[in-house]
C-alpha cells in the first residue's frame, strides 16, 4: 500500500538455518499487491522435490553444484518470458533472452545430476535425517550448552543444514579448532576476516546474545556416517571442555 513494487525475492530455504520460508502465503500476498515472486531456490533440489506449478512462482533460480552438479552453471525458471527484457541481444539462444554460446557439457552435467537426485533423493534424505537425529541425541547426552537456531527439526526445515550456538563460546575459535581436525564448519555469510561480525540473519532471529556469538553452521550429507558424527561431537566437547572457565 506504500511502496510501487515489481518484484519481491525470497529465499525458499535459508542457507544459514536450513528454516523453510512460508512461500506459498509470501507469494500470494505478492501477487495480491500487483508484484511478480522470485523463489532463490538454490538449496532445494537436493533435499525436496520441487513443484513449481503449486508454488505459483514467477520466476525460480537453482545452481547445479548444490545438487552436485558441474560447477558454474544454473537454471532459471521462468512462468512468462514476456515478463523480463533480453540481457543480451544479438543471438536467439535461451529462448531469445541471453545472446551466447551455451554451456552444452554444463547442461548435460547438470541434467544427470537432476536425474540420480530423484532417483535418490528420498534415501538420502532419510540417511540425512537419521544421522542429524543422531548428532542432537549425542549432543545431548554430553555436557554441552547449545540451542539450534531456527524451528525444531521437522516438515519445515531443511535437516541437512543446521546451525547452532553454543552458549559463551567464540564460534570463530571454535571453528579454527574443528578445521585443525578435519572437519569444515561455516560462521555464516555475514563474517569476514576483517570485520568478524554475527550473521545479520541470526541477530534478526534475535538470538541471545550468550548464543550469538558462538553460532556455526553444520551441513549433513549422505556421506557422512555415524562415525564421523560421533568424531565431531568428542571434538566439540573437548574444545568446550578446554576452554571452560576455572
Amino acid at each position: 500500500k506504500t511502496h510501487d513494487v515489481a518484484l519481491v525475492s525470497v529465499l525458499y530455504a535459508n542457507n544459514e538455518t536450513g528454516v523453510i520460508q512460508a512461500v506459498e502465503s509470501l507469494t500470494h500476498a505478492a501477487h495480491q499487491a500487483g508484484a511478480l515472486m522470485h523463489l532463490d531456490m538454490v538449496q532445494v533440489p537436493l533435499h525436496k522435490p520441487v513443484d513449481l506449478a503449486r508454488l505459483d512462482t514467477d520466476f525460480a533460480s537453482f545452481s547445479a553444484h548444490k545438487f552436485h552438479g558441474p560447477r558454474g552453471i544454473g537454471l532459471a525458471y521462468i512462468k512468462d518470458a514476456n515478463t523480463l527484457e533480453k540481457s543480451m541481444h544479438g543471438g536467439k539462444q535461451e529462448f531469445d533472452l541471453r545472446a551466447g554460446t551455451e554451456n552444452l557439457p554444463g547442461l548435460v552435467g547438470t541434467l544427470k545430476a537432476l536425474e540420480l537426485v530423484e532417483a535418490q533423493r528420498d534415501a538420502w534424505e532419510a540417511i540425512i535425517e537419521a544421522r542429524v537425529a543422531y548428532f542432537l541425541q549425542c549432543l545431548n547426552s554430553r555436557p554441552m550448552a547449545y540451542r539450534i537456531n531456527g524451528t525444531p527439526l521437522g516438515q519445515h526445515r531443511i535437516p541437512g543444514t543446521l546451525n547452532l550456538g553454543f552458549k559463551d563460546v567464540d564460534a570463530q575459535q571454535l571453528s579454527f579448532y574443528l578445521n585443525q581436525r578435519g572437519i569444515y564448519v561455516s560462521l555464516g555469510s555475514a563474517c569476514s576476516s576483517s570485520n568478524i561480525e554475527p550473521s545479520h540473519v541470526l541477530k534478526a532471529m534475535r538470538v541471545p546474545k550468550e548464543y550469538l556469538y558462538g553460532s556455526l553452521r553444520l551441513s549433513f550429507g549422505p556421506e557422512v556416517s555415524e562415525r564421523d558424527v560421533l568424531y565431531l561431537v568428542d571434538c566439540l566437547e573437548q574444545y568446550l571442555h578446554e576452554t571452560a572457565p576455572e
